[in-house]
């Protein structure tokens, strides 16, 4: 008999696959018996969400090309379900990924194709007010192909300030948010972060002791470490490759997840799919000791450990599987292959105890 403790939470691409929308799983942690138990779809072309536990709600940026928006459901972890609240409509084409204010009650966008931050307010209950707000941006940089404009790919806050990151400009900018009003000025300090020519910033990781911050760069497959300072900027300590020596494929580098107990760096690189760890000196937070492990599908989007850290999942977008490996919590190896679940254009995932 199974004993569905955890609730998987995947995302898809609507666009171009037989994807339905948010799919809903519960799911036996000790015997991994999966059963999909509920399909949400309001939501199309799901790009990235985040999960806000005390309030059981489920924040969703929608990439749609035409109209993209913010969508957010409530999780019912009793019944394994989502109920739909809200959502707005968003300027710009192309939003890419998401990020919530630390107060909860704004969020924010990253617009690929239009190169600009979004944002929008946030009621306590989930449900979007007033407009939707933007900044577009001009940048260029050295890739002819993909920096003759700016594309925005994340955003993430760190220090209590919202970085968003221009892979079309080669920088990160900066900003100090006032909660009440939701207006951004740019920070006085360092209101701009540059990487060097073809880096291509994507997504940003903030270390859980608050002092260290990691940046992936899709284009030139790195991660840059940063130590914040006491006035809230960021200073770069160094710079770890996420290819084998001598690899010239264009990997598009993804996500970042740290292992479950915090001594490992795990990345997904799409294209080479793999996911490469790196062991995280806990004095100095560098990066060493990288390791490659196949994720057994094509073009790997996003990844996530199970809340026993028994087992990853990894959503292998091109091949539509979701790919269940085992892990050890002891080691940080990623082992065999426990299942492929079929789950067209997945894109993001997230567990959730019941």
């Amino acid at each position: 008999m199974c004993n569905y403790d955890s609730i998987l939470i995947v995302g898809t691409y609507t666009c171009n696959s037989a994807s339905e929308g948010i799919y809903v799983y519960m799911l036996d942690s000790k015997t991994m018996q999966i059963e999909l138990n509920y399909i949400a779809r309001q939501a199309n072309d799901l790009s990235s969400f985040q999960y806000l536990s005390d309030r059981k709600l489920l924040v969703v940026a929608n990439e749609d090309q035409q109209s993209p928006y913010f969508s957010s459901f409530y999780v019912d972890t009793v019944q394994g379900k989502l109920d739909f609240i809200s959502k707005i409509n968003l300027p710009g084409a192309g939003t890419c990924d998401l990020s919530v204010s630390p107060d909860g009650k704004w969020v924010f966008g990253a617009n690929y194709h239009s190169g600009s931050l979004v944002w929008a307010e946030m009621k306590e209950d989930g449900t979007f007010v007033g407009s939707a707000r933007t900044i577009l941006y001009h940048d260029t940089s050295v890739n002819p192909e993909r920096q003759t404009q700016s594309y925005l790919h994340g955003t993430a806050f760190a220090a209590d300030k919202l970085h968003a990151m221009n892979l079309g400009g080669d920088c990160i900018y900066r900003y100090n948010l006032d909660v009440e009003d939701g207006q951004l000025t740019p920070c006085e300090k360092q209101s701009i972060i540059w990487t060097e020519k073809g880096e291509g910033p994507r997504h940003m990781l903030v270390h859980p002791n608050g002092k260290w911050v990691y940046l992936l760069t899709e284009m030139g497959s790195n991660l840059i470490q940063y130590e914040i300072q006491g006035d809230g900027t960021l200073r770069e300590l160094s710079k770890a490759c996420m290819l084998p020596d001598r690899c010239e494929i264009d990997c598009r580098s993804s996500v970042l997840r740290l292992s479950p107990d915090g001594t490992c760096m795990f990345a997904a690189v799409r294209d080479y799919d793999a996911l490469v760890k790196f062991v995280i000196d806990s004095e100095t937070g560098t990066l060493s000791d990288r390791q490659f492990y196949p994720t057994h599908g094509e073009h790997p989007r996003s990844f996530e450990f199970t809340l026993d850290g028994r087992f990853v999942m990894i959503c292998n977008q091109f091949t539509n599987t979701l790919t269940i490996c085992k892990f050890n919590p002891e080691t940080n190896e990623v082992g065999e292959v426990v299942k492929h679940l079929e789950v067209p254009g997945c894109s993001f995932l997230q567990m959730i105890e019941r």
